[in-house]
């Protein structure tokens, strides 16, 4: 559902090996802000922010399960975590 209540994130994961004992998890998503118009500015605004530190968080924590310590993900995710572009303002 677009423009409800709350923002809409439709994603996938990818696990995949790079060779000895690294691996690499990819997340693809499509983020919606809620609220339709409104939301859109409240998006450009903080919204968007929120949504990318969720994430991070989110994948600190898939890290960690893939590591087997809370630690050493918390590092990993610091240090490579790169997100995409911003969206261009409309």
């Amino acid at each position: 559902m677009t423009g409800g209540l709350f923002p809409v994130l439709d994603a996938n994961i990818r696990l995949g090996g790079e060779g000895g004992q690294s691996s690499r998890a990819v997340l693809t998503a499509s983020y919606r802000p809620p609220l339709r118009a409104a939301g859109a500015g409240l998006d450009r605004l903080l919204l968007h922010r929120v949504a990318a530190a969720t994430i991070k968080t989110f994948m600190t924590r898939v890290a960690g399960a893939l590591e087997g310590t809370r630690e050493a993900a918390g590092e990993a995710a610091a240090s490579s975590w790169h997100p995409g572009p911003e969206p261009a303002p409309d």
